[in-house]
């Protein structure tokens, strides 16, 4: 039998709450309203996190990949090492 896991989250935007927004904007019925690009590649995001938060966070996130691949590649050199040596 096919099993299937779905998580499911939903949250809610409080009205009145800043919003970030990145998106295309358009005029639609007579009024200015944010899209999803019409390129698939551009992106499309609305946040309640600030412009600010959102870079901070890239960063970390940035700084945690590159962290975790030097010590994955310095691991590997030392398996690759002590393999070669036969220790």
């Amino acid at each position: 039998s096919i099993r299937n896991d779905y998580t499911y989250q939903e949250t809610a935007i409080v009205v009145g709450s800043r919003l970030y927004v990145l998106g295309e904007a358009r005029i639609v019925d007579s009024q200015l309203a944010i899209a999803k690009p019409s390129d698939p590649n551009d992106p499309f995001l609305i946040s309640v996190k600030s412009e600010e938060e959102m870079v901070s966070q890239r960063q970390q996130n940035t700084t945690t990949a590159l962290v975790g691949a030097i010590a994955g590649s310095v691991l590997g050199l030392i398996c690759l090492l002590v393999g070669l040596t036969g220790r």
